[in-house]
Parts: C-alpha cells; structure tokens; sequence
C-alpha cells in the first residue's frame, strides 16, 4: 500500500462506531428490531419506496406528515429499536437531496448537494455514511472530500472510518486524513478499478472490488491489506466482486461472473446462484447485468440482494427480463408487495439489514 495524498484541512473525529408494532406505517422505538428488513424500489406512483418485513410493506410516502415526494432509497441500517435508510428525496424546490429515514422520519442532510446517500450506519446514538459522489456525513455535519475521490462503500470501528472507492479511476481507500492505494496485479499494464466494498476483522483491511485492463477485461478478486488476490472464478474478463463480509467463519464474496451469472465466493469455493427464470441460461442471454446489492451474513443464512436484467432469446425472439429480490442461501426471492394495487412491472431490491 502507499500513500496518495494527505487531507491536510478535515479531520473526522469519530465515536464508537462499526464495519457495514406499527403506527401509521411507522415502527416504533421501543423494543430492539429483529429479523430481516428489505429495503426497495418499485414502479410505482403511490408509494415508490419503502421497506418489507414479515410480509408487509412499509411505505416511505405516507410514514409521516412530513413525508418527501419521489422519495428513493439506497442503504439501511439497525440500531437497536431504530431502523435508518438512506436515499433521496425530492426538496422544496423539486430538486433531489441526500438524506435519511429514521423509522420513517425523513431528515435532509444537505439541499445543496443534489445527490444520494448510498452507505449508512448507526451507533450510540450517531448517524453517519456516504454520499455520492465524495461525501461523508456525520449526524448534521457533511464534508467533501478530495474530488478525485468517489465513495462507493465504508465501514469503521471504534474510532476509525474506512471509505472504499476509487482515486483518479483506481482502486483506493480513504481512513484517517490519507487516501490509500491498494496494489494492482501488474504494474505494466494500465488499470482502473474501484473498490466496491470493504470492511475491518481483527488488525486486517479487507476490501473487494474489480479491476480493468483494456488487454485482460474485466478481473474480480479482493485485497487484504493492500495486497491484491484474484479469485480464479472471476478471471474471465468479466467477473465483478460487489460485497464483503469478514467474519470468524471466513471470508464471504458477493459477486457475479461473465456479468450475469450471481453467486457466492466462500473461502476459495465459488457457488453460482441459478437465474430467477428458468427460460434465461447464460448461453441464450446476449447483454444484461447482476448487480448484488447488499450481503448479510448471520450465524445460519447468507443473504444476498440483487437486481438482475436480462436480455435474452427464446425461439425466434427476443426478451428483456429486469427483476428484483433475493437469494437466502441460493434461493431466489421477490418481496411480495403491488405497485397501486396492480403487479409490479419492476422492483429494485436496494438493501438488506439483519438484526
């Protein structure tokens, strides 16, 4: 690893912090939240965003008087009785801010900054995350970071923060004031990348991503601290490593190979998911994509969220396929909810929390 560059001007003093019965369509606060909370996306007029659990939805549109228009979610997180999710909303002047959900009560970060927020976590009482394209919030305060910088995911501990991403288009973190190169496999050869996701076990930084070579594609793989280690699977010229979770059961990758095919890398042994329609192969697909969105990993399921799109051929014609849902150890899953009491024509799975 080295150096790029020192943040001379901004220090993000941090707290403790870590690595990655209803009301009026609201939780309440009192009593811890368990289970799993799916954070989505529909098409729908009425009530576009929101979160499924124990088979109901939870619409973002109507959670409280003060509820934004065109609200868009990202990301979410649990602390105790209280649910975050992070996103967009539209402002008073119709322009889209970054801001977040507190168990359905919006707060605007920063109406001036017209983009979303897209990673969030929540401890001892303190709210904080990333907002595209180079921004960290901690509770009302938003600092920019360098403009060569862009966030793509973070996490911390007790007093440090970890913000995956890329630095002029190659694969770097920042943490503490410094911007950290991660190594790549050739030096010869011109590579971008970007790290995609990242967290902390132990003493080690691990952080997953992929990287790009006009000569090799497309190449997936992970580093530790900063040492860059291929997966074998994902060495096609279009493997995508999305996620990472270190625990003491080893290292799980959500990642996608050839671009379309979702799967799980766990310590060395790639396990390809199935697509969610049984008419869609790899071999009848000509263009499409698997975005894997969020990774849970608990004591008993791997969990996994993913948008998937795909453009494929059966017989003499041609078929696009957009879903989304998720896998519980490989088994697919579509939230059951309606888009303005009609099926839903698309659904976008963001985000999946576990407590």
């Amino acid at each position: 690893m080295k150096s790029i560059t020192k943040l001379l001007l901004i220090t993000l003093l941090l707290p403790n912090i870590f690595c990655d019965d209803n009301d009026n369509n609201n939780q309440t606060s009192e009593d811890p939240l368990s289970g799993l909370y799916i954070i989505l996306n529909k098409s729908s007029s009425e009530d576009p965003a929101g979160w499924y659990h124990d088979g109901e939805f939870f619409s973002l549109s109507d959670s409280s008087p003060t509820a934004p228009s065109s609200p868009y979610v990202y990301c979410a997180a649990i602390d105790g009785a209280n649910l975050y999710i992070g996103g967009a909303a539209n402002s008073s002047d119709e322009s889209i801010t970054p801001g977040y959900w507190t168990n359905g009560e919006w707060k605007y970060l920063d109406e001036d900054i017209h983009r979303s927020v897209t990673g969030i976590a929540a401890s001892n009482n303190n709210i904080y995350g990333i907002i595209s394209p180079n921004y960290f919030f901690l509770n009302d305060s938003v600092t920019q970071l360098d403009t060569n910088f862009s966030v793509r995911s973070f996490c911390g501990d007790a007093s440090d923060i970890y913000i995956g991403g890329r630095y002029n288009n190659k694969p770097a973190y920042y943490h503490n004031g410094e911007y950290i190169s991660l190594a790549l496999p050739d030096d010869s050869l011109e590579y971008t990348g970007s790290v995609t996701g990242i967290c902390k076990y132990n003493s080690d930084i691990y952080a997953c991503g992929s990287i790009y070579n006009s000569q090799v594609g497309n190449s997936g793989g992970y580093w530790k601290n900063g040492e860059w280690i291929p997966i074998d699977t994902l060495q096609t010229g279009s493997g995508v490593c999305h996620r990472i979770v270190v625990n003491n059961n080893g290292i799980y990758i959500a990642a996608s190979a050839d671009f379309l095919t979702p799967g799980l890398w766990h310590d060395s042994v790639w396990t390809p998911y199935d697509y969610p329609d049984e008419n869609i192969t790899l071999e009848n697909t000509y263009t499409g994509h698997a975005d894997l969105t969020s990774l849970v990993v608990t004591d008993t399921d791997v969990y996994i969220s993913a948008d998937l799109s795909y453009d494929y051929e059966s017989g003499d014609e041609g078929h696009t396929y957009t879903i989304g849902g998720y896998y519980k150890n490989g088994e697919w899953t579509v939230p059951d909810v309606d888009c303005d009491g009609e099926a839903c024509y698309q659904i976008s799975v963001d985000a999946l929390v576990y407590q």
